[in-house]
């Protein structure tokens, strides 16, 4: 299988990713017959097994985006424990949980991540030395709204430029420190009020998911640069943060001492958003 998949990889990285990406997003983006929409939509939902169950089903969807990004019901996914629980904020699949070592680096699938060069900033990376790194990948069967694991204030959203390679197995293994490379979005959450320290939370794009929503900014898509809001915004533990238009994956970075549990997630272990992964811990002095 290693001389296929070297082939293809050879094939996307020759690809305009970029302007295919876009044009992807213009094709799911755009209105159809509704002959049209019910086939794409059973036949995608047939194809990766999709449950709608807990989803808002309107009669028509409207576009693919629509289906893709659908919400969930009111009540439809009750959130586990109490204030001191830290939830998972998406659907998907845990694909590593590991500490960031004493040089602000991260190991991922054998490739040493600059936790400085994924957040785009040595001084926010600063926080996280000796604390807690996640990887939970959506696959395109999941729930893509992502949201806040605890109750937290959002102060910063910083949007950077970067590739589209695929975020898989194939992407991990030829592109090293991947997550540090793909265009990704920063969602910096202070969540000391609530004994979680800080919370950087990224949604990391790929190949034909180039386009990130995020709460709070009126645009189709977050703009590349440091978002500041001149008053934070207040979120409660389980509010909807940002929707990937298409898949991706996200990657959480906790304080030392601030959680606990994370080191009883395993590699391939899935999870649902409102599912406890950690436990407060003893956020650092």
């Amino acid at each position: 299988m290693t001389a296929p998949r070297n082939a293809a990889f050879e094939i996307i990285q020759r690809m305009p990713r970029e302007r295919i990406t876009r044009l992807v997003g213009k094709l799911t983006d755009a209105s159809v017959p509704e002959a049209v929409e019910r086939l794409a939509v059973g036949l995608y939902s047939k194809a990766y097994d999709v449950d709608l169950t807990g989803c808002v089903v309107p009669s028509r969807w409207g576009s693919f985006d629509a289906f893709f990004t659908r919400s969930l019901e009111p009540g439809a996914r009750p959130l586990d424990g109490d204030e001191s629980t830290f939830v998972s904020p998406c659907d998907g699949r845990v694909e590593v949980s590991r500490t960031v070592d004493d040089e602000g680096t991260w190991r991922v699938k054998g490739s040493d991540v600059s936790v400085a060069e994924l957040l785009g900033s040595e001084a926010d990376a600063a926080r996280y030395v000796g604390g807690e790194g996640v990887v939970i990948y959506l696959s395109p069967r999941d729930y893509h709204r992502v949201h806040v694991p605890c109750t937290a204030k959002l102060s910063r959203v910083v949007s950077l430029a970067g590739e589209l390679y695929p975020v898989n197995e194939m992407g991990l293994t030829h592109v090293p420190k991947l997550f540090a490379v793909n265009r990704r979005v920063v969602f910096h959450l202070d969540a000391t009020e609530a004994g979680f320290g800080h919370v950087a939370l990224v949604m990391v794009a790929a190949l034909v998911v180039g386009r990130i929503t995020a709460t709070g900014i009126d645009a189709a898509d977050v703009p590349v640069g440091d978002q500041r809001f001149a008053t934070p915004q207040a979120f409660e533990r389980g509010d909807e943060l940002g929707i990937f238009h298409l898949g991706s994956t996200v990657v959480l970075f906790t304080e030392k001492g601030a959680v606990s549990g994370f080191d009883s997630l395993s590699g391939g272990q899935k999870v649902r958003m409102g599912e406890a992964i950690a436990a407060r811990g003893v956020t650092k002095p």
